[in-house]
This record gives C-alpha cells, sequence and structure tokens, in this order.
C-alpha cells in the first residue's frame, strides 16, 4: 500500500498462515518490529473448532440444527422464521451460508469472493448484509438469499472495518459500528440516499451491538464511556436528547415483543435480562439471570453479539463447551521470525 495516501495499490496476499486470532475479530496475535522480526502466536483462528449451531427457550430446552457440526459463527434466523444465516471460518476463508429451517435442503453458501462475515438479515428476509473484504476494504455488502449479485453499501478506509449490526423494522436504515483502531463509533446508513453519517456521537472503546427494537422506535446499544466499564443503553429513534441507562453489561439483545432487553454481563454464566416499561415514561425492572441462555457461548464485551433471538422467542447461538472463550485454550509456544521482512519481499515484490 502507498503509506503516504493510505492507498491499495494490490489485491491481498497472504503472508503468514495459522495466526492465532481471538474472539473479536479484529485481534489476532502477532507484532513487528521496525527491523523486520514478527512474533506471533501459532493456532487456529477462535471460531475454527467444530460446533452445532442450536436453539435454547427459556425453560432450558436445546434444539441442535440438523447440520453436521463445523467452524460457525453468528447464526441468524430470519424475521420470518424460514431460514438460518451463519458464517463459517475455518482460518484460511469466511464465507455466509444460508440454511432451510425446514430441512429439507443442505446449507448453501451465498458468499464465493473474499472474506465475508457478520451476516444480518434484511426486514423483509429477502437479502443478507454483511462485511466483506472483495475490494480491499472491510466494508459492508447486501445480496439477495435467492441468488444474485452482491452489491456494496458503505465503502471504508484502510485504517476503518465496518461491522453492520441492526437493520430498521421498515428496512430504511442499517446501523453500523464504524471501528479505527480500538475506537467505536454507531454510523447509520439511510437506504434511500445510500448516505451514512454518525449517529448522535456513540462512542465506546469496545463492539457498540447496536440493535433496534421490535417497532423500530428504541435502540439498545453498549458504550463503555463511563469509565471504560461496558454499559447498557437506550435511546429513542428518531434521536431525541434522551438516553435511559438499562445495567452494566454488552451485547443487548431485544425480546420479540420489545418488553424486555437482555444483555452479556458474565461470559460464561449466560445472559440477564430487564423488563422493559415505555409508557407513561421510559423504565426498567431489575436484572434477573437468564439460566437457559448459559448452554449457548458467551463471550466478553469485545466480542461482536454471538446470541440472538428468533422470532419464535428461542435464543439461537453456538452451543456452549465447543468454542474457545475468552483467555481458554492458551498456546504454549510464541513464535519469532528474524528478518521476517526479507521474506516479505519475496511475497509482495515493491517497486
Amino acid at each position: 500500500m502507498d503509506a503516504r495516501r493510505l492507498q491499495l495499490k494490490s489485491g491481498v496476499v497472504p503472508v503468514v498462515e495459522g495466526v492465532r486470532r481471538g474472539p473479536n475479530i479484529q485481534l489476532a496475535a502477532f507484532s513487528v518490529a521496525e527491523n523486520g522480526s514478527l512474533v506471533y502466536v501459532p493456532g487456529p483462528s477462535s471460531a475454527s473448532t467444530s460446533s452445532d449451531i442450536a436453539f435454547v427457550d427459556r425453560t432450558g430446552a436445546v434444539e441442535r440444527v440438523r447440520i453436521p457440526p463445523g467452524p460457525y459463527e453468528y447464526p441468524r434466523v430470519s424475521p420470518d422464521g424460514k431460514r438460518l444465516a451463519f458464517g463459517t471460518d475455518d482460518g484460511k476463508s469466511a464465507n455466509v451460508w444460508v440454511y432451510e429451517l425446514a430441512g429439507l435442503s443442505v446449507p448453501r453458501q451465498l458468499t464465493l469472493e473474499g472474506q465475508n462475515r457478520l451476516p444480518l438479515w434484511s426486514a423483509d428476509s429477502k437479502r443478507l448484509a454483511f462485511q466483506s473484504d472483495r475490494q480491499g476494504d472491510s466494508a459492508i455488502y447486501w445480496q439477495p438469499v435467492e441468488g444474485g449479485a452482491a452489491e456494496r453499501l458503505t465503502r471504508s478506509d484502510p485504517r476503518t472495518v465496518h461491522v453492520p449490526e441492526s437493520w430498521s423494522p421498515d428496512g430504511e436504515h442499517l446501523l453500523f459500528d464504524m471501528i479505527q483502531d480500538t475506537n467505536h463509533s454507531l454510523w447509520m446508513l439511510s437506504l434511500k440516499d445510500r448516505k451514512a453519517s454518525p449517529l448522535a456521537d456513540i462512542r465506546s472503546r469496545s463492539p457498540i451491538n447496536s440493535t433496534f427494537s421490535p417497532s423500530g422506535e428504541l435502540i439498545a446499544y453498549t458504550t463503555s464511556e463511563l469509565g471504560g466499564i461496558t454499559s447498557v443503553f437506550v435511546r429513542p429513534f428518531p434521536i431525541t436528547g434522551d438516553r435511559w441507562p438499562v445495567a452494566r453489561g454488552n451485547s443487548p439483545i431485544w425480546s420479540s415483543d420489545g418488553k424486555e432487553v437482555f444483555f452479556n454481563t458474565n461470559p460464561g454464566r449466560g445472559l440477564s435480562t430487564v423488563s422493559v416499561t415505555t409508557q407513561p415514561s421510559f423504565s426498567v425492572g431489575s436484572p434477573r439471570l437468564v439460566e437457559a441462555s448459559g448452554k449457548l457461548n458467551l463471550r466478553g464485551p469485545l466480542s461482536v453479539r454471538e446470541v440472538t433471538m428468533a422470532p419464535d422467542g428461542r435464543f439461537v447461538g453456538v452451543a456452549a463447551g465447543q468454542q474457545a472463550t475468552d483467555g481458554a485454550g492458551a498456546a504454549s509456544q510464541i513464535q519469532v521470525v528474524l528478518n521476517w521482512y526479507d521474506e516479505l519481499q519475496r511475497l509482495v515484490p515493491t517497486n
């Protein structure tokens, strides 16, 4: 790349295989020194172990999706309840897949170009938005589920990553997290004019994981602006000056009826929930632990939302105990490569 102009000069070229990646898709265990030495932790990405996708109801009953175990991540059920979208990442390639929940067909790979992650259903269940690097930047695209070309929705620079988070129920607005270094800010894309702009100056040092309420009148999100502690807030939409604290935690999820907000407080213990009342004014109840959700993988505040709620009121995610959590599965060695710039010059010749 041209370091002065911050412009890419060629396509993406793999230079090191098998670098361990953590629960946040932006975190990888490597560093390069100015003298050309490379240090990294070898291993697969945290998503590359085989796992099952499962539905869990409030009583703890588990229903595993009838597909073979695989390196699954970020499963999402379509608003009409008929399809499941999920990502796969084996450490070398990442793609988005679609599965008919009726179980009459096998999963179908939707994306065929670049690295593609974080599927997000459109409000009408006809398209999937996702993050892709197919044109050199980590931007957001969407694609018809029944087939057709992917269309770019956002454009990022080489230092910026876009993470799709939530569609408004009317399908007119897309919330996404813009990440630059370790700084997160909430942005909104208007589908009508294809223009993106920051939303209410919402910022954080961890993923924002914003989500529209089922009515589209409220937005729940995570921020770490209060002394570095991740907390869940709710704001009205369209945005006004009102802002209501919900609880300490992250990755909020609205219940299907909009009367509860679930959030992750303790990785490994499951979700907590608070009741929500909007009339005559906004108020929340006391947090309660949802024991049943402990049967799905939940990681810490540095992770993109892993568990969501299906239209039928069940939680959907990756079954617990099959995927590494924060700090789990530590590697036994650190790999050091001296004079790595010589190898880099061979792999990516420059003028």
